[in-house]
């Protein structure tokens, strides 16, 4: 789950609640370029985007969303603090070890140190250690590579944070201009 919150210039008065369809916002994540503002407006059931050449207009979803803050976990005192593309790119290349039946990789975390690995019986093995820094409890961690990956690409700091409360709770990553992303660990096979 990832999430983002940005304030408005202005935004009308009281909370407006509204489900944007994925495909509406991949368009306009396509279509904003190098556009300086987009103008918003709201309808019963549909959402405007104006970009000033480029006009998107979209159905809203109905319903009401669910309650996505329950599973935002706290904040943990466990934090590894790593460079983001050491991290992304070990990820990739022990993710490729992965596979549909096998999909998740193992993150060992040591004092100051990160190992990831896979072990797919058909496939091979893989290992690669990834310097941190980390002073809290050693354990290990399944993750869908994919995930991590999908974070990772997109997140522009040179460092990441990386809250880790346990084996077998969600990993979340908390950036300073309020970029969140939860996920989900998976069962390790190894």
């Amino acid at each position: 789950m990832a999430m983002v919150e940005r304030e408005a210039k202005s935004a009308p008065v009281g909370e407006s609640h509204r489900i944007v369809p994925e495909k509406a916002i991949s368009e306009l994540m396509r279509l904003l370029g190098d556009a300086p503002t987009v103008r918003i407006a709201l309808k019963e059931s549909q959402i405007i985007f104006d970009m000033g050449n480029t006009v998107l207009i979209s159905r809203l979803i109905e319903g009401k969303f669910p309650n996505y803050e329950q599973v935002i976990p706290a904040e943990s005192p466990n934090k590894m603090m790593v460079s983001r593309e050491e991290l992304l790119l070990a990820t990739r290349r022990i993710g490729l070890w992965s596979t549909q039946d096998s999909p998740s990789v193992r993150l060992d975390l040591k004092m100051d140190e990160l190992v990831i690995s896979k072990q797919t019986p058909e496939v091979g093995e893989a290992h690669e250690q990834v310097k941190v820094q980390y002073a809290g409890p050693e354990f290990s961690i399944g993750f869908n590579p994919s995930y991590l990956i999908d974070v990772l690409k997109v997140l522009t700091d040179g460092n990441v944070e990386l809250e880790l409360p346990g084996p077998d709770r969600p990993g979340v990553i908390r950036t300073k201009d309020h970029y969140l992303y939860v996920v989900l660990p998976m069962q390790l096979s190894n």
